[in-house]
């Protein structure tokens, strides 16, 4: 009975997911490591579902396994697509649901993973248009002041620099 309950959910979870990440369209692409740039792909995040023993129960009421807990923070280290935000839906043995959600910093801090989490649960909830739209336009509300220079300076140019070493022999 569970199992088709849990699979409707995960499958209202990943759409309503998809629809999210239309808002937070930076979140759909994923990192070049070598070229240290965001690659605009589109391809979304990684949705993974696992399944996880025991219940879900007993971890609300505070009875804490700690194979259980390692378990739930688990991510695979390496995706395919390098994507910056990793979903991972952990079923319980009960039919219950655990929601993780890792997040690269070099795309948002806490709070952008935090609205980005409410957002979902709203889209989830309520659908889409109930959802505030995200704003990216950080410089309308912080514009540039005038250059403190209007020209850097030059640099004298070296060929060589001299490192001092500590001597740990002392």
């Amino acid at each position: 009975m569970h199992e088709s309950n849990t699979l409707q959910r995960l499958r209202l979870l990943e759409e309503s997911l998809s629809e999210t990440l239309a808002l937070f369209y930076p979140l759909a692409d994923c990192y070049v490591e070598d070229k240290l740039f965001m690659d605009c792909t589109d391809l979304g995040v990684e949705f993974i579902q696992a399944k996880v023993g025991g219940a879900l129960e007993q971890l609300l009421q505070g009875v804490v396994d700690p194979d259980v807990l390692s378990c739930l923070s688990k991510f695979p280290l390496q995706a395919g697509n390098n994507p910056l935000a990793m979903v991972q839906a952990k079923e319980f043995d009960c039919g219950g649901l655990a929601i993780g959600l890792r997040f690269s910093h070099k795309i948002g801090d806490m709070y952008t993973m935090a609205t980005i989490m409410n957002s979902w649960a709203t889209t989830c909830r309520s659908g889409i248009h109930k959802v505030i739209p995200p704003n990216f336009e950080l410089p309308s509300l912080f514009p540039m002041k005038e250059p403190a220079f209007r020209q850097w300076p030059t640099l004298p140019l070296r060929k060589k620099f001299a490192l001092a070493r500590l001597n740990s022999a002392a």
